[in-house]
């Protein structure tokens, strides 16, 4: 054998080189040791079936795997415990006979992970009772940066207490647990001394816990730049002490006085998925926000606002990128939104990509397709557009409308009239209404008018309507 390959330095090139070929590390597992040794640093880098070779590009080793190894050998598991960087418990697709892989946590958590930085406990059907705050604490590790519980119970002050002391080095901290023991002075103790953080997300169990001076401790974060919080109560933003210098990611709930005084202390924000608040008459406030490129917004309970209100935002905010209405169950009303203030918003959002106004309610003069024609013309950049509350001619016109949108929703306004009425029949078709042959038609019309598009649904409608999304997903197919 070549002195060449006793280097570290040249078997490390070699094996990577072709690592993603199928079978390639394990044959490497068999030169030497040095072939060995790196062979097992890429094998078992990441671990987890959420962590799988579509992601890391050559095969990668289970948690089962791991924890079987550790039953049968444990000095084993620990030599391979000892590559792994990432560890990521789920749920795997096919999941019997083996279940979720937290349920292994007893044959993991006898093993040392000198290298870990990153942590996942993902949603599954028995997470919040595998996922207990005794048993998941021993994956903090010294060296992670990231630990992420996506679903979890029996977090308390001690573990928010190891997590601090255990993790010097963590930057970004993901807790969804509900049914805890946590109390006001851990939750402000844990983040008085952890300023480390550059994300922050408290969600599910947490709620009650923010307090003022735990939101002011977080505001003092010099490289906090994504912060998940339950709720921002206006109280808290009054003052002038400044708050959040490098913030740049929000999620939270809060009221439009609350934007209106945060926005002093975060201008420079670029993205922003706020919850309003009720009562909610105008989101008028985001206009302070001129960094923006996604803003989600969703109410709290129905809510509204004006046309003019998102032609300010467009007109203020000429970086946006991502504008998303979402509803939690009443319809947001939204007076004055029609064809032509669309078409001024639409020139006002040269940049936007995605537009989706979902489950809106514009009263009683419903968008058409000239609001579409309008965005098409004035947003290059559009992709994804999602339309509530329209009336849509589907026999209108030909010719492009817009050759950058491959996703397109609508969702019809109540009193659009349908291709069929509900009590159509067919056998006793008297002519006054359209045939399967003319819906198909119209589908292919339109849908040769999104060159590009690649989805396509709408809703709202009646059978109709039914066949059109039918044809046109057909069409969409067939030109693919």
């Amino acid at each position: 054998m070549h002195n060449a390959l006793l280097l570290p330095e040249i078997v490390a090139a070699i094996v990577k080189s072709e690592s993603g070929e199928p079978g390639y590390l394990h044959t490497c597992l068999l030169i030497n040791r040095q072939f060995y040794q790196e062979s097992c640093r890429i094998l078992w880098y990441g671990c987890g079936s959420s962590y799988n070779s579509a992601t890391a590009g050559h095969v990668t080793p289970g948690i089962r795997q791991l924890a079987e190894i550790s039953q049968r050998s444990r000095q084993r598991a620990r030599l391979y415990a000892d590559f792994v960087n990432i560890l990521f418990f789920a749920e795997p697709e096919e999941t019997w006979p083996y279940g979720d892989e937290a349920a292994w946590h007893g044959d993991l958590t006898c093993l040392q992970y000198p290298q870990l930085q990153e942590v996942a406990f993902y949603p599954s059907d028995k997470a919040a009772s595998l996922n207990k705050g005794d048993a998941i604490i021993y994956y903090a590790q010294p060296s992670l940066h990231t630990f992420r519980l996506c679903e979890g119970t029996a977090l308390s002050d001690a573990f928010l207490d190891d997590l601090r002391t255990r993790c010097p080095q963590l930057q970004h901290l993901d807790l969804t647990s509900s049914a805890n023991t946590m109390t006001q002075d851990g939750l402000l103790r844990f983040l008085g001394t952890f300023n480390s953080l550059q994300s922050l997300k408290l969600d599910t169990g947490f709620r009650d816990l923010w307090s003022h001076e735990a939101f002011r401790s977080v505001g003092r974060y010099t490289n906090l730049e994504m912060l998940y919080i339950s709720i921002i109560e206006d109280g808290w933003l009054q003052g002038d002490e400044a708050l959040f210098p490098a913030l740049k990611h929000l999620s939270t709930r809060m009221s439009t006085r609350g934007l209106s005084l945060l926005s002093s202390h975060v201008p420079n924000l670029t993205s922003i998925h706020a919850t309003i608040l009720s009562p909610c008459t105008s989101i008028e406030a985001f206009v302070d926000y001129p960094r923006l490129r996604d803003l989600v917004v969703e109410f709290e309970d129905g809510g509204s606002f004006s046309g003019k209100d998102l032609l300010l935002i467009a007109e203020n905010c000429p970086g946006l990128q991502l504008f998303e209405v979402r509803d939690e169950g009443a319809r947001p009303q939204i007076e004055g939104l029609d064809d032509s203030m669309m078409e001024k918003i639409a020139s006002a959002l040269p940049n936007i990509r995605e537009l989706k106004l979902n489950k809106i309610d514009t009263g009683e003069k419903p968008l058409t397709m000239q609001s579409i024609k309008s965005l098409g013309s004035h947003c290059p950049n559009l992709k994804e557009l999602v339309l509530s509350s329209i009336s849509i001619d589907w026999d209108e016109g030909d010719g492009t409308i817009s050759d950058s949108i491959w996703s397109l929703d609508l969702d019809l306004c109540s009193d659009h009239t349908l291709l069929w009425p509900e009590d159509y029949d067919e056998d006793e078709d008297d002519g006054a209404h359209v045939t399967k042959e003319q819906i198909a038609e119209m589908a292919e019309r339109f849908g040769r008018r999104f060159p590009n598009m690649e989805y396509f649904n709408v809703s709202g409608g009646g059978e109709g309507e039914e066949q059109l999304n039918d044809r046109l997903g057909d069409f969409i197919g067939e030109r693919g």
